[in-house]
C-alpha cells in the first residue's frame, strides 16, 4: 500500500449505507432523535454511499 492512501471497497461503501439506514430507522421509531436537517442529510449521505456501491456515480 501506498504511504497515506487506502483503498475503499464497494461492499464496505455499502455496509456503510446499511448502516445509516438502521440509524434513518431508529430516528423513524423515536429512538433515536434528529431534527429534519439532520435527517435529510443521513437521508443525502445513504442515497450517495448507495449510488457509489452500485456504480452508479
Amino acid at each position: 500500500m501506498v504511504a497515506g492512501r487506502q483503498t475503499v471497497k464497494r461492499a464496505d461503501i455499502a455496509t456503510t449505507a446499511r448502516q445509516l439506514r438502521l440509524i434513518l430507522d431508529a430516528i423513524e421509531r423515536g429512538e433515536l432523535e434528529a431534527t429534519a436537517t439532520e435527517r435529510a442529510r443521513l437521508e443525502g449521505a445513504a442515497a450517495a454511499l448507495d449510488a457509489m456501491a452500485n456504480g452508479n456515480s
